[in-house]
């Protein structure tokens, strides 16, 4: 599953929750323009640090898991 697939299913299920979080919103977090965010949605180009903050404004968090650990990664 893409990033991009990710951060959408994630929006839908906010918004059904009724904590709707607009694309806007999360470029403002990110503190880029909402076209940039776009851009890089449509091409899954999300450094880590913004996929971190990304999951923090979802309230989600961004981990590694392997067989036998996990590492959340946070900035």
């Amino acid at each position: 599953m893409s990033i991009k697939q990710i951060i959408e299913e994630i929006l839908d299920e906010k918004k059904q929750e009724g904590k709707r979080i607009t694309k806007k919103e999360i470029a403002d977090y990110l503190g880029i323009s909402r076209q940039n965010f776009v851009n890089k949605l449509a091409r899954d180009t999300f450094s880590p640090e913004e996929l971190s903050k990304i999951a923090e404004k979802l309230d989600y968090e961004l981990i590694i898991k392997g067989n036998l650990k996990e590492y959340k990664i946070s900035y």
